[in-house]
């Protein structure tokens, strides 16, 4: 696979579970169905939508593998993504575990605004829906 065929894979990786920022849906979606995706945008992406460095340039491992579909994403039996009770597929609990306390809390706390914001929004449409 070469560097920009990678990158779109991972660009759509990022993408799950989120939308394409407002302001660069047009770009992106460009971008996933073969435009030029070099060096620069690359960086400028990563850097803007803090995904990391070298995020785009990482090869596909065995727990991020997925088809091209990100709804159709491979899902561990049970429903889990993750590895023995372990919620996530591209973050390990060992590479967790290392993080400093103070690193884990504001995780925790990211991840549980995101749970309140779905399961808030999950709410309003079932009322909408009744």
């Amino acid at each position: 696979m070469d560097m920009q065929e990678n990158r779109r894979r991972q660009l759509r990786l990022w993408l799950q579970g989120r939308t394409a920022p407002a302001k660069e849906k047009s770009y992106f979606s460009q971008l996933l169905n073969g435009a030029s995706f070099g060096e620069r945008a690359a960086r400028r992406l990563e850097r803007d939508y803090g995904m990391g460095e070298g995020f785009l340039d990482r090869p596909p491992t065995p727990q991020s593998s997925y088809d091209d579909n990100p709804k159709t994403m491979a899902r561990r039996p049970g429903g889990s993504t993750g590895h023995g009770g372990w919620p996530f597929v591209r973050v390990t609990k060992e590479d967790f575990d290392a993080l400093p306390d103070s690193v884990k809390e504001d995780i925790e706390d990211n991840v549980e605004l995101l749970v309140r914001k779905y399961v808030v929004a999950k709410r309003a449409r079932t009322k909408r829906a009744s």
